[in-house]
């Protein structure tokens, strides 16, 4: 929806005409590999979730191979550090509804999102959101890239790098106080930098 937006906007701008087609179309290529690179996931996670279904009790696992125990996941530590920071980040600022922490391909690394909210959908639209913030503020020279803000009728949407590998993306209410919860974001993504 935002790359038809920004189509129709600079249809009147003709010398950035070819630039944006451009810009545009990396875009939707880097998408479309997102999408693919979410159903691998997906069908990983699946393929995981099978093999669980057939651990036994401790007690039982005694004819069970060290190699198949071996494959069964464990979250690492980064990621347990990641949904640390974004736990105690929404428990310090009530007026956060969600929160996620993507890697800039589109994964999830860290979430807190209501249960009818599809976190991969998500996750794909905040990286592509990250990547066209880029794109159209390099395209008018503004120097780096801090932030998005999208503003809703029920509050606001913001998305911001943490670092070179991730994303940053807090949706709040209405009332929230803006300065502080730009100066909360922004402290917040630098320490999630550290880890990814």
């Amino acid at each position: 929806m935002l790359v038809e937006v920004l189509k129709d906007y600079l249809e009147s701008e003709p010398s950035f005409k070819k630039e944006v087609k451009k810009k545009i179309a990396e875009l939707e290529s880097k998408l479309n590999t997102i999408a693919s690179k979410t159903n691998e996931s997906y069908n990983e996670l699946e393929e995981e979730l099978e093999m669980l279904q057939y651990i036994e009790p401790p007690d039982k696992q005694g004819g069970k191979s060290l190699e198949f125990l071996s494959k069964q996941t464990v979250k690492s530590p980064i990621l347990e550090n990641l949904d640390n920071i974004l736990v105690k980040f929404i428990d310090s600022v009530p007026d956060i509804k969600a929160a996620t922490i993507v890697s800039t391909e589109g994964e999830i690394l860290a979430s807190a999102l209501p249960e009818d909210v599809d976190g991969m959908t998500i996750a794909v639209m905040t990286a592509a959101l990250l990547s066209l913030a880029e794109s159209a503020i390099n395209l008018i020279k503004s120097g780096d890239f801090e932030q998005l803000f999208i503003r809703g009728k029920e509050g606001y949407l913001l998305v911001l790098p943490a670092g070179p590998n991730g994303v940053l993306s807090v949706s709040t209410n209405r009332d929230v106080r803006l300065g502080l919860i730009f100066s909360d974001c922004k402290r917040v993504s630098e320490t999630i930098a550290q880890f990814i």
